[in-house]
């Protein structure tokens, strides 16, 4: 199993290094690379099994190595100082992500996980160009990749809601239909809300598409009626926050 590492620290690449070597002797470091034009020829050379890649390197980022690269069979494996990039580097569908210092047991379930999805990715490539352009996108122009196997997909402009059901998510849409994602609530915010409020958590059991409000009820107890006529209360507590925000949306 060929692993290479891209890290344009050098004592960051001597630590991966040593506890790869050490806890997971099934795995050949084929490659070190310190920005993204020697990973580039690394990769494409040694055709790596699992890719451990830094956010931030001295010229460029690891998410432009990937835009570089347009289609990968491989998964990839974040590793960084900075917990900013996380919901970035999910949303462009790494296997995982680790935070520097890196601990054993993470580092464990992140090669657990690559392991896992091994075949999927040979299977089939990831085109990093077009989930690129899809995050770069505005909230009602995106999709939400609802299986990256698969090629299912989901337009942002379709979602009337999402309803939390344990560690699952109920995706409400507006042709009627209940789809199940193995996600959180907690997951689904931190990949949709943002400071648009095109998404908003106004419960917590539920995230709406604010663009598809059909009716607010500001008096106690306040709730939102959406197009396919959920009805969502809205909780006193975050009371003023909400509908101070609905009010510059709706």
């Amino acid at each position: 199993m060929n692993v290479i590492l891209v890290d344009d620290e050098e004592s960051s690449l001597a630590v991966l290094s040593i506890l790869i070597t050490q806890y997971f002797p099934q795995f050949c470091i084929v490659g070190k690379a310190h920005n993204i034009f020697e990973a580039e020829v690394l990769i494409k050379t040694q055709k790596p099994d699992i890719l451990f890649l830094d956010v931030q390197l001295s010229e460029g980022s690891g998410f432009d190595l990937l835009h570089n690269l347009d289609k990968i069979n491989f998964p990839v494996v974040f590793v960084t100082a900075y917990q900013q990039y996380a919901i970035q580097a999910l949303r462009l569908s790494a296997a995982d992500y680790l935070l520097k210092p890196i601990d054993k047991n993470d580092l464990q379930f992140a090669i657990d996980k690559c392991m896992k999805m091994r075949g999927f990715y040979a299977q089939n490539e990831l085109n990093y160009a077009e989930l690129w352009a899809n995050y770069s996108q505005n909230q009602v122009d995106k999709i939400l990749v609802l299986n990256k196997y698969s090629g299912e997909n989901l337009a942002y402009s379709k979602i009337i809601s999402l309803e939390a059901d344990s560690n699952y998510v109920i995706i409400h849409t507006t042709d009627q239909r209940k789809i199940s994602l193995a996600k959180t609530l907690k997951e689904m915010e931190e990949m949709l809300c943002d400071s648009s409020h095109y998404f908003l958590r106004v419960h917590k059991s539920f995230i709406i598409n604010t663009q598809h409000i059909k009716q607010i009820q500001s008096k106690e107890p306040a709730t939102i009626t959406l197009q396919n006529n959920q009805i969502v209360e809205i909780p006193q507590r975050k009371r003023v926050e909400i509908l101070e925000i609905l009010e510059r949306k709706v």
